[in-house]
């Protein structure tokens, strides 16, 4: 009788797991379609797919291919990528060149989506601090390298691998409240597909259900949990680009980008931007938040959605980071041109004493 259970049992074991293999791969197939009709809407039809490539970078992810454009939001208007690979006019490399270098990372924001390219804030910018300067002075050179969809981990990595080479005399970095988000408009997910959708779908479905319920806990709107889920990988990316910035010898500004959903004076991000200062500061970095700019303005009319900003977004944020830069004596002024005061256009005041 004992031998008789045992085989019941071995009998009904392998039953189970024979059942139970076309269900698993029916999931499988489900989470594979569903994978891919989330991905098609994400990437907006695979509009920006034309314009990228997978990287051999395994931490990048992806790039955008050198030399290729695509349409852009007015007929006639072409979105077109530099030889070097970014969203931009063509880098003078010449070393002998006597120039201010700034290197600006960042993601969508940094390039300009939802406006042309000679309208984006780093374009402006590069214009504005010129302004003044004699022809025979060394001019201010910004390199654009904001890539749609990058994390702060992937700047970080951008800066090692592609950054440093154009000897920048700053680093900008674009800090945008949904940084930490792996969301990232479906580029990462489109170059590098999971292996197991399945375990993919579950891993999705556990961060959504952490991140519903810190809100329902009242950890505040999608900003400040999206921090608390990945607290510890922020903090890591920042340590990373604190020994980045510190072995090169190169000073990092960060810009700290609003989230433009509020109107009025009472920004809600305010103590989320004031606690990742803290931690900017901390570690030497210069901080600069730009949530004042648009305090008592309608900022939602002034953007597309909670991350873009139109045209006039981008012009008051372009005058705005030309008063601190050269409040600060972080870029060149012009002879004979008075330095604005930087602490009137900026919440943080003082760079931090301990630079890099």
């Amino acid at each position: 009788m004992k031998r008789d259970w045992k085989k019941t049992l071995l009998f009904t074991l392998i039953t189970l797991v024979i059942l139970m293999i076309p269900i698993i791969l029916l999931a499988e197939w489900g989470a594979r379609i569903r994978y891919r009709m989330n991905l098609y809407q994400e990437t907006e039809e695979a509009k920006f797919v034309s314009i990228y490539r997978k990287s051999d970078d395994p931490v990048l992810v992806y790039e955008m291919k050198p030399g290729s454009e695509e349409p852009g939001k007015e007929p006639g208007v072409m979105t077109r990528i530099n030889e070097e690979g970014f969203r931009d006019d063509p880098f003078d490399l010449d070393e002998d060149r006597d120039s201010f270098r700034i290197v600006a990372l960042g993601d969508s924001v940094a390039w300009g989506f939802g406006v042309d390219t000679q309208d984006a804030f780093l374009q402006l910018l590069e214009g504005r601090l010129n302004e003044g300067i004699p022809d025979a002075s060394p001019p201010i050179e910004i390199f654009n390298l904001g890539v749609m969809g990058y994390s702060t981990g992937q700047e970080v990595r951008l800066l090692e691998t592609r950054g440093l080479d154009y000897k920048p005399d700053l680093v900008m970095v674009i800090y945008v409240l949904n940084d930490p988000d792996e969301v990232d408009g479906g580029l990462a997910r489109y170059f590098d597909p999971p292996k197991i959708y399945l375990w993919d779908a579950f891993q999705r479905f556990r961060r959504w259900w952490a991140a519903d319920r810190m809100g329902r806990s009242g950890a505040g709107g999608y900003p400040e949990v999206i921090h608390r889920l990945y607290w510890e990988e922020v903090m890591a990316n920042l340590d990373r680009l604190q020994k980045v910035s510190q072995e090169a010898g190169v000073p990092v500004l960060m810009v700290q980008m609003p989230a433009f959903r509020w109107k009025g004076e009472d920004y809600p991000d305010e103590n989320l931007e004031k606690q990742l200062a803290a931690e900017f500061k901390k570690r030497g970095f210069y901080v600069h938040a730009l949530w004042p700019v648009f305090r008592g303005t309608d900022a939602e009319a002034l953007s597309f959605d909670p991350w873009h900003p139109t045209e006039e977004g981008h012009r008051m944020i372009a005058e705005d980071l030309q008063k601190y830069l050269r409040g600060t004596g972080l870029a060149p002024s012009p002879p004979n041109v008075e330095t604005p005061d930087s602490s009137e256009t900026s919440l943080n005041g003082t760079p931090p004493q301990t630079g890099p």
